[in-house]
């Protein structure tokens, strides 16, 4: 394999064992997927002032704002006051 060290140090495998890997992994039929290109990656969300909290509370289905409630009545009084 490789100097011994090599990918101790850093924590990653390095060339050689990576190699060996997807060698092993195409063996068994396994086809490694490629790196997401830049068009994958998600888009920012716009900058910019947030709505008033009660505006964003409304966006929120009733029954999940009461399943809230029931998780989390200390944080969920704290914003009604």
């Amino acid at each position: 394999m490789s100097a011994p060290g090599a990918s101790e140090e850093s924590g990653w495998p390095d060339a050689a064992a990576e190699s060996a890997f997807l060698a092993e992994a195409r063996s068994r039929g396994e086809l490694p997927t490629p790196k997401p290109t830049a068009a994958e990656e998600p888009e920012e969300a716009e900058t910019g002032p947030l709505p008033p909290i009660e505006k964003m509370v409304e966006r929120i289905p009733p029954p999940v704002r009461d399943m809230l409630d029931d998780l989390f009545p200390h944080e969920a009084r704290a914003l009604k006051s």
